[in-house]
């Protein structure tokens, strides 16, 4: 039998430097480019929006039955009257005046005439709704209201008129019929 001579067992082998600094720099350049498309994404979204100190109320009016858009108004809050300390009064006071009852729309105005609203919209059926008389959100009139807000291009016709002076008439129909008796029309398809 023929012996071979002792090799000593082999010490491991140390791991390539080479693929170390590969992943190292991929590793790098990914953050670099992660930290550069965020400062892009930045640079368009622009910098955070900071609300004012003014509070602001938004209403939307939308109604059950399709309308082109619903009317969005953005109206300020009311500031608190400032509070200023008045001295106590040194003698009885006088007989006072009986304070004006507020009014139950909060604009000062009565609300107690209904009007239709009546839309052509190129490419979909004539349609209506029942509103207010009263915008609350402006404190106008919602005949108003809906003619400064309503399209006027070639095809669009908005119709106005109240629902006193237009008797048996149906919002709801499908399609809705133009109203007979008008206060006010908008739109170059009138």
């Amino acid at each position: 039998m023929s012996q071979q001579p002792y090799q000593p067992p082999m010490p491991p082998r140390p791991p390539k430097r080479g693929n170390t600094k590969k992943i190292a720099l991929i590793v790098l350049g990914s953050v670099v480019g992660l930290f550069i498309v965020l400062a892009v994404i930045g640079a368009i979204i622009g910098p955070p929006k900071t609300s004012n100190t003014a509070s602001q109320t938004i209403v939307v009016t939308k109604s059950a039955s399709p309308s082109p858009a619903p009317m969005t108004s953005v109206k300020p809050s009311p500031k608190p009257a400032p509070t200023t300390a008045k001295p106590a009064p040194t003698h009885a006071p006088t007989k006072a005046k009986p304070a004006a009852a507020p009014s139950p729309t909060g604009c000062g105005k009565p609300d107690d005439r209904d009007v239709y609203v009546w839309y052509k919209v190129p490419g979909i059926e004539d349609s209506a709704q029942r509103l207010g008389e009263l915008d609350l959100a402006n404190c106008t009139l919602t005949v108003d209201s809906v003619i400064a807000t309503s399209p006027t291009g070639a095809g669009y016709c908005t119709e106005v008129g109240y629902v006193d002076q237009n008797p048996g008439y149906d919002p709801d129909a499908t399609p809705a019929k133009p109203l007979k008796n008008i206060a006010n029309e908008i739109g170059g398809g009138c």
